[in-house]
């Protein structure tokens, strides 16, 4: 697939300096912050019954950017979005039913909530990057550019990396969309007879990240944007040119 954004030319070097995400900082810390006083409380997770490296979504009170603490070990195996209150399963849980508890900044805990894991019937799919857009654009003070891009992606983890022209750049997850196409256990649904193992590419979830780029002017460049799961190291590549529209 290729998509066409507006074109972009002698893009500086990348790097992971925190500034460059500077608008995104303040948010993350009130978020952190935010508890009321209070325990954090779990109402509810979807997909019900998640497979192993799916994200899901966690409904409640205080729960976002709370540390995720997975079968009573009190060491965090993950944290939920500070932007979107999600989390991932780890991709080796294994198949059985296992307790969730959140933990806020404060060390509270929330209640104890119980999910059915399920095992992919073969390897987690590669991430696909669907599409690419411009979340912000504004100028520097030195004359440059910063960019922040919408990498829009199917089975991406939630800290993938994200690199441009084989550079990796600062990201942050800001977005997910869970599926429960393909997940089993709740019995009289229309999910019972759709199984990952009879698709060539099943999509368990949908991520948005965002991407810093910075560049010394606008127009004439093509850039290539990957996304690399952390895990398994797969990789999804996505160049871009001129334009805003997608073409497969």
């Amino acid at each position: 697939m290729k998509a066409h954004l507006p074109e972009v030319s002698r893009a500086k070097p990348l790097t992971r300096n925190p500034l460059h995400m500077s608008s995104y900082v303040p948010l993350l810390l009130l978020l952190s912050f935010v508890s009321c006083n209070k325990d954090p409380v779990t109402e509810e997770m979807q997909p019900h019954n998640p497979l192993a490296g799916q994200i899901i979504l966690v409904q409640g009170t205080g729960v976002q950017a709370a540390e995720v603490l997975w079968d009573d070990d009190p060491n965090a195996t993950a944290t939920v979005g500070a932007f979107a209150p999600c989390f991932q399963i780890p991709h080796n849980a294994s198949e059985r039913t296992h307790t969730v508890k959140l933990r806020d900044s404060e060390g509270r805990e929330s209640n104890a909530f119980s999910i059915q894991v399920y095992r992919p019937k073969g390897p987690f799919p590669p991430p696909r990057i669907e599409d690419i857009g411009i979340q912000k654009l504004s100028p520097a003070a030195d004359g440059t550019f910063d960019i922040w891009l919408s990498v829009f992606s199917a089975n991406a983890d939630i800290n993938a990396e994200i690199s441009v022209d084989r550079v990796t750049t600062t990201s942050v997850f800001y977005n997910a969309i869970p599926s429960g196409y393909f997940n089993l256990g709740e019995p009289q649904t229309e999910f019972d007879s759709h199984h990952d193992d009879t698709f060539e590419y099943p999509v368990f979830h949908y991520t948005q990240h965002i991407a810093y780029l910075n560049v010394t002017s606008l127009g004439g460049q093509t850039i290539s944007v990957q996304v690399r799961m952390m895990i398994t190291s797969r990789i999804s590549t996505l160049r871009s040119t001129s334009g805003v529209r997608n073409t497969r």
